[in-house]
Protein backbone atom coordinates (compact mmCIF):
# COMPACT_ATOMS: atom_id res chain seq x y z
CA UNK A 1 0.00 0.00 0.00
CA UNK A 2 2.51 2.20 0.49
CA UNK A 3 4.55 2.18 -2.34
CA UNK A 4 1.24 3.13 -4.27
CA UNK A 5 0.97 6.32 -2.07
CA UNK A 6 4.43 7.12 -2.98
CA UNK A 7 4.27 6.63 -6.61
CA UNK A 8 1.30 9.02 -6.43
CA UNK A 9 3.10 12.16 -5.76
CA UNK A 10 4.09 14.37 -8.28
CA UNK A 11 7.33 16.05 -9.43
CA UNK A 12 7.15 19.69 -9.02
CA UNK A 13 9.72 22.78 -8.98
CA UNK A 14 10.02 26.28 -7.95
CA UNK A 15 9.72 29.10 -10.31
CA UNK A 16 10.37 32.79 -9.15
CA UNK A 17 10.29 36.23 -10.55
CA UNK A 18 8.57 40.09 -10.69
CA UNK A 19 5.85 41.03 -12.05
CA UNK A 20 6.08 44.79 -13.16
CA UNK A 21 4.07 47.96 -14.92
CA UNK A 22 5.50 47.72 -18.56
CA UNK A 23 4.71 51.40 -18.76
CA UNK A 24 7.14 52.56 -15.68
CA UNK A 25 8.72 49.60 -14.50
CA UNK A 26 6.88 50.02 -10.95
CA UNK A 27 6.03 46.55 -9.21
CA UNK A 28 2.13 45.08 -9.51
CA UNK A 29 1.17 44.05 -6.37
CA UNK A 30 -1.24 41.40 -5.90
CA UNK A 31 -1.34 40.07 -9.71
CA UNK A 32 -2.36 36.63 -9.78
CA UNK A 33 0.57 33.83 -11.31
CA UNK A 34 -1.05 30.72 -12.12
CA UNK A 35 0.15 27.41 -13.66
CA UNK A 36 -1.77 27.46 -17.57
CA UNK A 37 -3.84 24.02 -17.21
CA UNK A 38 -3.05 23.85 -13.30
CA UNK A 39 -5.14 26.39 -11.58
CA UNK A 40 -4.50 24.54 -8.11
CA UNK A 41 -0.98 26.08 -8.76
CA UNK A 42 -1.22 29.84 -8.47
CA UNK A 43 0.22 32.52 -6.60
CA UNK A 44 -0.28 36.40 -6.15
CA UNK A 45 2.56 39.09 -5.92
CA UNK A 46 4.17 40.71 -2.74
CA UNK A 47 4.44 44.58 -2.41
CA UNK A 48 7.37 44.52 -4.40
CA UNK A 49 6.08 42.50 -7.28
CA UNK A 50 7.96 39.46 -6.67
CA UNK A 51 6.29 35.54 -6.16
CA UNK A 52 7.03 32.26 -5.53
CA UNK A 53 5.05 29.59 -7.33
CA UNK A 54 5.24 25.65 -7.05
CA UNK A 55 4.24 24.10 -10.81
CA UNK A 56 3.95 20.93 -12.14
CA UNK A 57 7.33 19.76 -13.49
CA UNK A 58 5.60 19.58 -17.12
CA UNK A 59 3.99 23.32 -17.09
CA UNK A 60 5.18 25.21 -19.83
CA UNK A 61 2.84 28.32 -19.61
CA UNK A 62 2.62 30.48 -16.79
CA UNK A 63 -0.86 33.06 -17.12
CA UNK A 64 -0.20 36.68 -15.15
CA UNK A 65 -3.21 38.31 -14.67
CA UNK A 66 -4.42 41.97 -12.52
CA UNK A 67 -7.12 43.92 -12.82
CA UNK A 68 -6.90 47.42 -15.38
CA UNK A 69 -3.97 45.04 -16.98
CA UNK A 70 -3.91 42.86 -19.61
CA UNK A 71 -3.57 39.05 -19.02
CA UNK A 72 -0.33 37.65 -20.97
CA UNK A 73 0.59 33.88 -21.30
CA UNK A 74 4.49 33.71 -20.67
CA UNK A 75 6.55 30.70 -21.44
CA UNK A 76 8.21 28.92 -18.24
CA UNK A 77 11.64 29.64 -20.19
CA UNK A 78 11.21 32.91 -20.97
CA UNK A 79 12.43 35.79 -18.78
CA UNK A 80 10.85 35.51 -15.30
CA UNK A 81 13.01 38.33 -13.29
CA UNK A 82 10.78 41.37 -14.53
CA UNK A 83 7.23 40.40 -16.62
CA UNK A 84 5.30 43.53 -17.87
CA UNK A 85 2.18 43.86 -18.09
CA UNK A 86 0.65 46.55 -19.80
CA UNK A 87 -2.56 48.63 -18.67
CA UNK A 88 -5.90 47.60 -20.44
CA UNK A 89 -7.10 51.19 -22.45
CA UNK A 90 -11.09 50.19 -21.71
CA UNK A 91 -13.07 52.41 -19.72
CA UNK A 92 -16.73 51.87 -18.59
CA UNK A 93 -19.63 54.03 -20.37
CA UNK A 94 -21.36 53.44 -17.41
CA UNK A 95 -21.92 53.47 -13.62
CA UNK A 96 -24.57 52.44 -11.32
CA UNK A 97 -24.99 53.41 -8.00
Amino acid sequence: MLFYLSAAYAQTRSLKGRVTDAKDRSPVAGATVEAKGSPQSSAVTDSDGSFTLSVPENTTTLVISFVGFQTIEMPVNGNLADIQLSATSQSLNEVVV
